[in-house]
């Protein structure tokens, strides 16, 4: 079986190579121009994040229909783009679902849920693993979902121990409802037994247009990555992610529309600064 340049591939060496982790940046090209299974990921917060991501897409899936009641139909196999190739391969995308919209617009769906923090807006490598498949299915909108849910967390730090388990209990999160202050501190002394009240999910979406711009700059980015030889240099890899920044630019520019989503819990109001006692006293005197 042949491995071969997907847009999730794709936008992963983007991730990497725009966190300047260079090295596993190469590792996953190398695996994927030598046709090798790419190495697991030891980082064990990284690993499960990926799994629950997986785990979790169904659940969104249903949130999404739920919310617009839009018809959704699922996608299990990879389409293949035409007169691309990379490393004498093919390049291929699978959407992880495909939508009619209420104007009986057709697009892809994108669906990443978050470990800790939902997206506040669409990042670029995602951006690009997007016009892949736009690319792929032949349609000329998508819509990029985000899905949190803090059962995620609260699996992870059940099954962590140790220094993972502190490193974790440190680790800023997004909390919203009216028992985010008992989230918080069970966070903080996960011994006790949680708060009673679920934590609401949070989903958000962007709708996202076709243009041929920046599927031009994306075709350049494939161009660079095939030639890079057996040895790329930290130099290739810094032209590759000034293109990104490009993308990031163009974002600015497009201006991904937010979809309303009516079912995000609002965030509970925060009270007024009471003032320090020595105001207080001063005050009084004043007066």
């Amino acid at each position: 079986m042949m491995i071969a340049l997907t847009g999730s591939r794709f936008g992963s060496l983007c991730y990497l190579v725009q966190r300047r982790n260079y090295q596993e940046a190469f590792q996953l090209l190398w695996d994927i121009k030598y046709n090798r299974i790419p190495r697991r990921i030891k980082d064990p917060c990284r690993s499960f994040a990926i799994r629950w991501g997986i785990r979790t897409e169904d659940e969104a899936l249903r949130q999404f229909q739920q919310i617009y009641g839009w018809p959704l139909e699922e996608q299990d196999t990879t389409q293949w783009l035409e007169d691309v190739k990379v490393f004498d391969r093919r390049v291929g995308a699978r959407s992880d679902g495909t939508y009619t919209d209420n104007n009986g617009g057709h697009g892809v769906l994108e669906i990443k849920c978050p470990l800790h923090n939902p997206h506040d807006q669409v990042p670029a490598y995602y951006m690009i693993q997007m016009y892949f498949e736009m690319k792929a299915y032949n349609v000329r909108e998508g819509c990029f979902i985000t899905y949190y849910h803090p059962r995620g967390w609260q699996e992870y730090l059940t099954k962590s121990s140790g220094d993972e388990r502190t490193k974790e209990q440190r680790r800023t999160r997004t909390l919203v409802g009216p028992d985010k202050r008992k989230w918080k501190k069970w966070i903080s002394n996960p011994s006790e037994p949680p708060p009673s009240t679920p934590m609401p999910f949070i989903l958000r979406a962007w709708r996202i247009k076709w243009d041929q711009d920046m599927w031009n700059l994306i075709l350049h980015m494939m161009t660079l990555i095939g030639q890079w030889g057996d040895d790329p240099s930290q130099e290739q890899a810094s032209v590759l992610k000034a293109h990104i920044k490009k993308v990031n630019a163009s974002l600015d520019t497009l201006k991904p529309e937010p979809l309303h989503v009516p079912y995000e819990a609002p965030e509970t109001r925060k009270r007024p600064p009471t003032p320090r006692r020595s105001a207080r006293i001063r005050s009084n005197k004043e007066h």
